[in-house]
């Protein structure tokens, strides 16, 4: 008997009575990861939190976190962050969305990488990007003449997209930890975020806590400067550290 004879085939019918959290590509059931990180969510909240500002001066254009979108009859993905500039059919998504976003970690990148890389592509998805938190690196990828072309790889610098009637900047700087990124760019000097040394008592959760706090009080380019503010206090935290052996 051959392999194609055994393997069921589903529907979106036999995905909506399905309990747990599963993907659906192509007829194949596919499970999701476990609930995602912290990291992973903050991420994601940040995107998402860039995207609803941007798209303020876009009326036709909407972005949405974590949301079914129905591809077609045997096709039901969830990415993480999507943007969709179409009126949806009542409560699903069941167009190509004009962006999509994901969170690769390592259980996820074959399936991010290659399948939805390859679906995405042949829904004619316009921009795929691949978010990559422990590299504070994105990839991104426009849809041109029915194929993928890659952008580039983005750190902290900003990315145009253009949408259906208009035009945004999506500036990556503002998806990583700030503490995080300024290690990876700095020698190692000694220093471990997160230790106390005497009356110094800072944490990086702390600090992450604080980056949040202030991106949500002030968003836009004063949360930027002030976040920088609390790089250069962790920086200066980390020197001290290594100067007097953590004591």
């Amino acid at each position: 008997m051959s392999a194609s004879a055994v393997v069921e085939h589903y529907r979106i019918e036999d995905y909506r009575r399905w309990q747990g959290d599963w993907e659906l590509i192509q007829g194949i059931p596919l499970a999701m990861s476990p609930s995602p990180g912290v990291r992973h969510q903050r991420v994601a909240r940040r995107l998402l939190r860039q995207l609803d500002e941007a798209l303020d001066h876009c009326p036709r254009c909407e972005a949405f976190h974590g949301i079914d979108v129905e591809l077609s009859d045997d096709t039901v993905t969830r990415p993480d962050v999507i943007v969709i500039c179409f009126e949806p059919d009542g409560d699903r998504i069941t167009r190509a969305p004009a962006l999509i976003a994901e969170v690769v970690s390592p259980k996820t990148a074959r399936r991010d990488e290659q399948t939805k890389f390859q679906l995405y592509r042949d829904e004619g998805v316009g921009y795929y990007i691949l978010l990559y938190p422990n590299e504070s690196k994105a990839k991104v990828y426009q849809l041109i003449d029915g194929e993928y072309r890659k952008l580039g790889d983005f750190h902290r610098e900003s990315c145009p997209i253009n949408l259906p009637g208009c035009r945004i900047e999506l500036d990556f700087a503002r998806l990583w930890p700030r503490q995080e990124t300024v290690h990876q760019r700095l020698p190692d000097l000694g220093g471990t975020v997160g230790r106390s040394s005497g009356s110094r008592k800072w944490t990086a959760t702390k600090l992450d806590d604080g980056v949040e706090d202030l991106e949500k009080q002030h968003p836009g380019e004063l949360a930027d400067a002030l976040c920088v503010a609390v790089d250069a206090v962790v920086l200066a935290h980390d020197v001290l550290d290594g100067l007097d052996g953590g004591t």
